[in-house]
């Protein structure tokens, strides 16, 4: 019931940096299908909430590089985590039955697939490699490197690499789940998977609630 009150609060007009309006965006789309899916009586416009989020796909696709990639603004260097953030989100809305050009979707896989690096965090590797399976064109080659690699994933990675396994329909998916059960803490009648970091940003914070919300993504 919180959640359904919710729903209205966190609807938003897409504004700012790349960022800034992915972070208004991507909420736009999840109210949006909550509200189909749920059929939830809610305050919410749903043609303001339309437009809100057509305004947000046409800003993003001003902001897209030359290459293919997203950075903060629309005349700095494409970066890894603003990439996917970007694949990611427009892939979401595109299961949703938005209309995303696609011309741009794959361009930002294609620079993804092209740029991480194996210098580039495991955890930010494992969030490309989740952003490109949900826009369909997942990276074997990628995909596997983790698989070696995954003694150095954080569990928010570990929850991010098994969600991209799970869309792929990789059975693998089953044991990454094992493994995250297994490095769950637990306080009282609480349980969460801690992060002292946010990895994918690259900055000290308190990411727990992130990495615990994709840990019980991935469970569920």
């Amino acid at each position: 019931g919180a959640i359904f009150g919710a729903l209205e609060y966190l609807t938003s007009f897409p504004y700012g940096c790349t960022e800034q309006t992915m972070s208004s965006f991507l909420p736009n789309v999840l109210v949006s299908e909550s509200l189909r899916t749920l059929g939830v009586e809610s305050r919410v416009d749903k043609v303001e909430l339309e437009k809100k989020i057509r305004a947000g796909i046409e800003r993003l696709s001003d902001f897209q590089h030359e290459d293919g990639g997203w950075g903060w603004w629309q005349t700095d260097d494409s970066a890894a985590f603003m990439t996917a953030y970007v694949v990611a989100g427009w892939a979401q809305a595109k299961a949703a039955g938005h209309a995303v050009p696609e011309e741009r979707l794959q361009n930002g896989v294609a620079w993804l697939a092209k740029n991480i690096a194996k210098d580039v965090s495991a955890d930010l590797r494992a969030y490309a490699v989740y952003a490109m399976a949900l826009a369909g064109k997942p990276d074997a080659a990628l995909v596997n490197t983790l698989a070696s690699d995954q003694r150095n994933l954080s569990p928010y990675g570990l929850a991010l690499y098994g969600l991209a396994l799970d869309a792929m329909k990789d059975g693998r998916a089953d044991a990454v789940a094992q493994a995250l059960t297994g490095r769950v803490s637990e306080s009282g009648s609480e349980a969460f998977w801690k992060a002292d970091r946010d990895t994918l940003m690259d900055f000290e914070i308190d990411a727990s609630p992130e990495a615990t919300a994709y840990a019980m993504k991935l469970l569920a």
